[in-house]
């Protein structure tokens, strides 16, 4: 049994004769805008007549498609979205493929599903959808159950120690493609025909929890899957990478290179199983007890599946595809998951019943829908908290940046390391999803996000610009996108190239993935402990024949604008004062909000005064402000400057001693004082020593002379000013000599 597919514009009509010339039957046939496909039987010898027949793009060999929550939900996470944001899925709607739900007749469908079930379609079997496997059930309900047979509360969005799905309060759209033989028959030969209907009824999430095991393959089916999201650039659809792992040569690791089709497309999010946490009730044997031939080496052989959340299931099929892609791209818990039991006729129960309402269950058919309701809140909280309508490139890119690195696995370092390197790899992908690392930011943790839908071409570029203020979280970036669909045949199967690259503050260059990458849609670049400061990403067209490329870009980490800069340049610290004082510095950056100046008595001080009240308008190296001293007492004293924007606040203090007959007092002071004196200009003009101004207190007779040397100043006679400079005795004479000289008014 063959798979063939057509060029582009070729008739069917026009080959059918050669097929039945061949002994062959077709099965069926999907006619598509990039070719049609025939399912057809024939004879191993007959298939190179029609090989090589004209018209005929690709053959391949038909693989029959295969099936492939609290502790999970706790693993992941997920009660931090839920109470952290108010997240619950309400509002989405999400479609599942599968064998069937439940009794397959709402007036008797498990409370789980009550209210919610927006549409039901029986693809494999004449008007039924009711679930005798009960795989289909339990699927269903990881992702969006609401637990009230177990003790939730959905009224109050109270799940906590129910058995609820990830989404409790989406909508539900269900496929059943179980046909009368318990395959999966009805499952259509193009799968555009199969992600259309949800679509237009609303479904942006549509999760598959089967494939075909054909070892990391680029089938139709994969091009298919791409095909679809790349028309649809909206829909994420999601599907298990396959059970597939083995340790065919013994050596303890699994084997590499088994991810399933359609998991093998680019656009999809692919997913693995990672190890639940449960030592009681479902499956609590080892590996090598269930699957021995497959897992005859320890530490696999001899490792329960369920006793570590670290590590990965056995049996979830590892990457990378054949062209090198790394899939899965995320894990999520797929040992022992309890979740919602068929009430169906004879249905099974899986790895184990738990109660009348609920099995065990276990395989990557269990990460996925737990992988699509965390999508789901993903997407809810875009629409509902950031008021935007996501692509799927950017669930995907949120997804991934916020998964949590399970490197090094279960099993230690050395030659039996579970998980070779930290993430990405083709073990865990990009790790444990994690929905709420992003979506409930701590302190020292925020995130932004880019939805480019207008895209770039070739030798195009786009730069964005982020500011790291500290090391207390990684520095991560996420570039995603929905890439054009590539030939079956062609390897590698990515068509528009991207590049990522992030300069750090000190001019080094970090590209995703580590190195030039070829091959992947998705980049990413980890900074473990980043230096505080500016980083440059960089978005760039390699090579984008289909264009323009329309991209999904999360940045998360200590990010956000920088603190305000806050300086007193003058008064100096450490100066004697007098009369008032004009306060020089700068308050102002990006995201500026306000400054205020103070005063307090000592230094440090015990409490503090305003000077000048909150300003809103920024000040770069100027007047901030005027500090009357008349009323204070001779002593020492300490200038505050607080400065608050968007980034923080900053502040900038000094210490100044404050003497009531400041020019007399000066005047005591030993040569080489730094000194600060306001008065008024009585004298000016040149002498034989350069210009000078004689500066005397207001009402006072107390005065001395500034020597302004070969400088210049505006102060004329009657203006009041604030001089700074240094105190020196001159043919017996006190003189302040290299002045700053600030004109602060007219004189009384």
């Amino acid at each position: 049994r063959i798979n063939i597919l057509l060029f582009p514009g070729e008739q069917v009509e026009s080959i059918r004769e050669d097929i039945q010339a061949a002994g062959a039957t077709i099965r069926s046939v999907a006619s598509g805008s990039h070719g049609a496909k025939l399912d057809v039987t024939i004879s191993a010898n007959a298939i190179n007549s029609i090989a090589t027949r004209r018209g005929v793009a690709w053959i391949e060999p038909y693989v029959e498609p295969k099936l492939t929550n609290d502790v999970a939900r706790g693993l992941m996470n997920i009660s931090q979205a839920w109470s952290g944001v108010g997240l619950y899925g309400s509002g989405e709607v999400v479609a599942v493929c599968d064998t069937g739900l439940d009794t397959g007749n709402t007036s008797t469908l498990s409370a789980d599903f009550s209210g919610r079930l927006l549409k039901t379609y029986a693809l494999g079997r004449n008007k039924k959808w009711d679930d005798p496997n009960g795989h289909g059930t339990h699927v269903a309900g990881s992702v969006l159950g609401s637990g009230v047979l177990s003790g939730s509360n959905p009224a109050a969005h109270n799940y906590a120690g129910s058995f609820a799905g990830v989404a409790p309060e989406a909508q539900l759209v269900f496929q059943s493609v179980l046909d009368n033989t318990g395959g999966l028959g009805g499952l259509p030969a193009d799968l555009n025909n199969l992600f259309q209907p949800p679509y237009n009824d609303g479904a942006r999430i549509h999760t598959n929890s089967w494939g075909a095991e054909v070892n990391g393959a680029y089938t139709i089916d994969s091009r298919n899957v791409d095909v679809f999201t790349w028309n649809h650039p909206d829909m994420t659809i999601l599907f298990a990478a396959g059970n597939a792992g083995t340790d065919a040569n013994a050596d303890g690791v699994v084997d590499l290179d088994s991810i399933d089709a359609p998991g093998t497309a680019k656009n999809c999010i692919t997913v693995g199983a990672s190890e639940s946490y449960r030592l009681s009730g479902g499956a609590q044997g080892t590996y090598g007890s269930y699957w021995p031939s497959d897992f005859p080496a320890n530490p696999i052989s001899g490792d329960k599946v369920s006793n570590n959340s670290s590590g990965i299931a056995a049996f979830s099929s590892r990457g990378p595809t054949d062209d090198g892609r790394i899939k899965p791209d995320l894990v999520a818990p797929g040992t022992n998951v309890i979740s919602c039991r068929s009430h169906a006729s004879g249905a099974g129960v899986l790895w184990g019943v738990y109660d009348s309402n609920y099995v065990y269950s276990g395989g990557t058919s269990m990460s996925v829908p737990l992988t699509a309701g965390a999508a789901t809140l993903v997407r809810s909280y875009y629409r509902t908290i950031r008021g935007h309508n996501p692509s799927a490139a950017l669930i995907k890119a949120t997804l991934i940046s916020g998964a949590a690195d399970l490197y090094p696995g279960q099993y230690g370092t050395g030659s039996k390391q579970e998980i070779p390197s930290p993430r990405p790899n083709n073990v865990e992908g990009w790790g444990l999803v994690n929905p709420a690392y992003l979506l409930t930011p701590g302190a020292n943790r925020a995130f932004e996000f880019v939805d480019a839908t207008t895209g770039i071409g070739t030798g195009q570029s786009a730069t964005y610009t982020y500011y790291v203020r500290g090391s207390n979280s990684p520095f991560r970036v996420t570039l995603v996108w929905t890439d054009y669909p590539a030939a079956v045949y062609a390897s590698p199967a990515l068509v528009n190239d991207l590049d990522l690259v992030v300069i750090s503050p000190s001019g080094s260059q970090l590209r995703g993935n580590g190195t030039v990458d070829r091959l992947n849609n998705v980049e990413g670049v980890d900074v473990l402990a980043p230096l505080p400061g500016y980083y440059a990403v960089q978005v760039n067209g390699f090579n984008v024949p289909f264009g323009p490329q329309r991209y999904a870009l999360v940045v998360s980490g200590e990010i956000g604008l920088p603190a305000p800069t806050a300086e007193i340049s003058s008064p100096p610290n450490g100066i004697f004062l007098d009369g008032p004082v004009t306060i020089v510095g700068t308050a102002a950056g990006e995201g500026f909000q306000q400054y205020v100046l103070e005063y307090g008595v000592g230094n440090p001080p015990s409490s503090w005064t305003i000077v000048v009240p909150p300003q809103t308008s920024p000040v770069t190296q100027g007047v901030l402000g005027v500090w009357n001293t008349q009323e204070l007492d001779s002593g020492d004293y300490t200038l505050r400057l607080t400065v608050t924007g968007t980034g923080g606040t900053s502040q900038s203090q000094v210490a100044v001693t404050l003497l009531r007959s400041a020019i007399s007092d000066v005047k005591n002071l030993p040569d080489g004082t730094s000194v600060t004196v306001t008065g008024k200009v009585v004298s000016a003009g040149p002498t034989e020593l350069g210009s000078l101004l004689y500066v005397q207190e207001p009402n006072r007779t107390s005065g001395i002379r500034v020597n302004i040397g070969t400088g210049s100043t505006n102060a004329t006679i009657g203006d009041l000013v604030t001089v700074i400079g240094t105190l020196v005795t001159f043919d017996g004479e006190r003189v302040i000599v290299d002045p700053t000289i600030i004109v602060t008014g007219t004189a009384p």
